[in-house]
């Protein structure tokens, strides 16, 4: 890769990181803020209720003094102390309902908030964090067959109109060994049409969908393939799982899975051809070749058998 090519990277990186740590830090000032509104409302609730309990206190002990010792005078300026202090204890009885209530619905929104700020977030920042890892693992590999620095992602469509630097054909990637038992295929050796025919778009896709295997392919060509060309001996499938497991990703994630998708011992793609010669007949690996074909590769890496004229069939 060239200085401009590394700067680019490196610039990538360093703003998904920043962009990790702002995730980060706001997590923990949402935590943080949370906690003070839901401090906030409780004591504010706790002084309304201060409040209230106050004047009930006062009309409950004005109607327990109530008596008939002093005439109706006296019994009528103590009727109005009462009717004085129930005047006073009605409102602030109903802000301490309506405070109450609106506590309720911020400690249910807190609720819904928290699992954001303590959970989600986090896990997005880390997220982030093991892609950029996986990056920095994957940055000082870069396929390099003539000294030459264009993506992969250009070379694995053939483009003949690359930026003049990068190589100039699908031939060229195609020399790239496979590990033994991998040949290169040319899509046009394929019978396409018929083999194809059942995979015909994303809603043919049941076992792994059709976003997910595209994303798929382009890592094997950006990520796993320039592995292969560096020393095919070593890139192996536990190779891959080490990678992995040093950046934090899961197999599901990882490009082990993709490595053995493509190039696996367990299910690769396999073609056949008779004695007659003619196209390649797909026996496993359809919907990885759609994939393919989709975006514009020229050849799979496959397993492939020609059947001898005396054998009746693939």
């Amino acid at each position: 890769m060239n200085d401009e090519g590394a700067g680019a990277y490196a610039q990538s990186e360093d703003a998904i990181e920043q962009f990790a740590d702002s995730l980060g830090s706001f997590a923990v000032s949402l935590t943080a803020e949370l906690a003070t509104i839901h401090r906030d409302g409780a004591n504010a609730v706790e002084r309304t209720k201060v409040r209230r309990d106050y004047f009930a206190a006062r009309v409950e002990e004005l109607e327990a003094t109530l008596v008939d010792k002093d005439g109706a005078d006296s019994l009528a300026v103590q009727v109005a102390e009462i009717e004085a202090a129930r005047a006073e204890l009605e409102p602030v009885a109903d802000i301490f309902m309506v405070a109450q209530d609106r506590f309720a619905r911020m400690t249910q929104t807190i609720s819904r908030l928290r699992p954001l700020s303590e959970g989600h977030i986090p896990m997005a920042r880390k997220f982030l964090m093991d892609k950029v890892n996986l990056l920095r693992s994957y940055q000082a590999v870069r396929l390099d067959l003539d000294g030459t620095t264009d993506p992969p992602s250009q070379i694995a469509r053939g483009d003949a109109k690359s930026s003049g630097r990068g190589l100039s054909s699908w031939a060229d990637i195609t020399q790239v060994a496979l590990p033994g038992g991998f040949v290169w295929v040319r899509l046009n050796e394929i019978a396409l049409k018929d083999e194809l025919k059942n995979v015909r778009d994303a809603g043919d896709f049941s076992k792994v969908a059709y976003d997910e295997m595209k994303i798929g392919a382009q890592h094997f060509i950006e990520h796993v393939l320039p592995f292969v060309h560096k020393d095919k001996s070593v890139a192996t499938s536990e190779y891959f799982a080490e990678l992995d497991r040093k950046a934090g990703v899961s197999y599901a994630d990882g490009t082990q899975r993709v490595f053995e998708a493509f190039l696996g011992r367990w299910s690769p793609i396999y073609l056949c051809r008779g004695p007659e010669g003619g196209q390649y007949t797909v026996t496993n690996g359809r919907h990885r070749i759609k994939v393919a074909s989709d975006l514009g590769w020229l050849a799979v890496p496959a397993q492939v058998k020609d059947v001898s004229n005396h054998a009746r069939r693939c």
